[in-house]
């Protein structure tokens, strides 16, 4: 197994990374919800008006020249998620910084705050708040 930095397995840094999103979306405003198990595609539900937006939370440690490597699909053998299982997606690198994609392809990247701000405003033009 490839080192885990911090943590036994990537699943317990997965779920700290998790977490510290949801921490971060409620001092931003937001309220969250955590769907029961692990049989769901998304990792976090942010209400929004009246529709809960689905997200998937990633976590990378993997530097290369250009910035952070990060796989969004479940898991390495498996196909990417889709545009119907996942709204938004949230990738935190071992920085602190935040990068939120829309699954349409919008990114914001910045340092956490930043990326919720970015995140609230998408979220707002797209008609979702």
């Amino acid at each position: 197994m490839t080192k885990c930095k911090g943590f036994r397995t990537f699943k317990e840094r997965g779920e700290w990374v998790e977490l510290q999103y949801m921490a971060r979306a409620v001092r931003n405003g937001f309220k969250v919800s955590k769907p029961w198990g692990d049989s769901s595609a998304y990792d976090v539900g942010i209400e929004s008006g009246e529709r809960i937006l689905r997200v998937q939370v990633k976590s990378t440690d993997c530097r290369t020249q250009y910035g952070y490597l990060c796989q969004f699909k479940p898991n390495a053998h498996s196909k990417p998620y889709t545009l119907k299982q996942v709204d938004f997606f949230c990738g935190l690198c071992d920085s602190g910084r935040c990068v939120v994609l829309d699954s349409g392809g919008g990114a914001f990247a910045g340092e956490a705050e930043e990326g919720f701000d970015a995140f609230a405003g998408e979220a707002e033009a797209s008609g979702a708040v």
